[in-house]
């Protein structure tokens, strides 16, 4: 009876700590909305805009004083238009409903072909094969040996590399190349960073295509980034191909330059936005949390962390438990984060998000509580089989 009663009394001390941090975090996010509220209520026309765009991310405010601020090209702010802020501005007019079709346009118009990525054909038989590689309307043969090493160059867009490989000219990205082999074969496209020395510093297109003997597949390179000026942003291509994902588009073309580039720029946290494009990065992303507690890339540990847990706004890792922990130390005594309307309203939207209708009203039960079970929009339900 004795050792019923001690587990009794360690299950009741374990459930009421569970509580009491619970009813903690609720507290937390409840103070930080009100934070937030007296710090945006009434004052939208003062913010500046990416200050609106996460106010109307958040708590619904924000949206007409954020409209004011179009161009007339359709993109933000309108004295100085941002692919990133006017990728963000399409994010938050869609939360209410609001769909900026001619800043989608905008922003699609700021596409231009990467040139950081450089590519190169893998042709795979299980045998020896003769086969045929055909592109503006002339046809190269070639033959691939028992160890799957290729003959000869084919034409000038391709060129024999390590012996295994075809390197394909940047001239010649764009160009449809339609192969054939007289065995069974696959033909798949493989991409690294320009000019890298590395040896495995190479990445896998997710297609391969098949084909049994004679007949055809076809590749073509479509590498893209968005630009500031005439070369790629990578922060703004980040941003852009999420809310492109958000919206339906297909951003397969833009995944080889985030990917290669995303050492040179962890500041940004690339990992996060690859997790919501690929659902490939989440051990990635989550193992450079530092001290179990934030993320601090950029110096701005709040602002890190709210871009860290975006892509499980509705999930929960022990990564972001953890976070909440430390956020709730870490509140000032308004509610807000060091006072800062954008980090405070990013981590709302990020970590503790509420649906509210067209006005702005936060009060109806977010989807966990009105008993349905909720993944955020702009992930993919691939990785767990829908």
């Amino acid at each position: 009876m004795k050792k019923k009663g001690w587990f009794i009394f360690l299950f009741l001390l374990v459930l009421s700590a569970f509580l009491v941090t619970a009813e903690n975090q609720t507290a937390t996010d409840t103070k930080a909305y009100a934070c937030l509220e007296s710090k945006v209520v009434d004052k939208c026309s003062t913010l500046s805009a990416e200050e609106k765009i996460f106010s109307l991310l958040a708590i619904g405010k924000c949206k007409s004083e954020l409209l004011g601020e179009e161009s007339s090209e359709g993109c933000w702010p309108k004295d100085n238009c941002q692919i990133k802020t006017t990728s963000q501005a399409i994010l938050a007019l869609r939360k209410v409903g609001d769909k900026a079709v001619k800043a989608e346009d905008w922003i699609l118009s700021k596409s231009i072909n990467s040139p950081n990525v450089e590519w190169f054909l893998q042709v795979d038989t299980s045998d020896k094969s003769s086969c045929t590689v055909s592109y503006s309307e002339k046809s190269y043969v070639f033959s691939l040996n028992e160890n799957k090493e290729i003959s000869r160059n084919a034409g000038t867009c391709l060129t024999v590399y390590q012996d295994y490989w075809f390197k394909v000219s940047p001239t010649c990205y764009g160009q449809e190349f339609k192969i054939s082999c007289d065995d069974t074969f696959s033909t798949s496209l493989l991409y690294r960073k320009k000019n890298s020395q590395a040896t495995y510093d190479f990445y896998v297109s997710d297609k391969t295509s098949t084909a049994s003997g004679e007949g055809t597949t076809t590749e073509k390179i479509d590498s893209s980034c968005f630009s500031k000026g005439t070369s790629c942003d990578y922060e703004s291509t980040l941003w852009t191909t999420v809310v492109l994902k958000y919206l339906g588009k297909d951003v397969s073309s833009y995944i080889p330059y985030l990917i290669t580039m995303s050492e040179e720029n962890s500041k940004f946290i690339p990992e996060s936005f690859l997790q919501i494009l690929t659902n490939n990065f989440k051990i990635d992303l989550l193992s450079k949390q530092r001290k179990s507690q934030y993320w601090d890339e950029s110096g701005d540990k709040f602002y890190d962390t709210a871009v860290a847990l975006y892509p499980f706004q509705f999930d929960d890792p022990i990564e972001k438990t953890n976070s909440k922990t430390w956020l709730l130390e870490n509140q000032d005594n308004q509610g807000c984060w060091q006072g800062n309307l954008k980090d405070t309203a990013f981590l709302l939207y990020s970590i503790w998000p509420r649906t509210f209708n067209d006005n702005g009203n936060g009060n109806e039960a977010d989807c966990i509580d009105a008993g349905y079970y909720c993944r955020t929009s702009i992930s993919s339900c691939s990785g767990d089989n829908g």
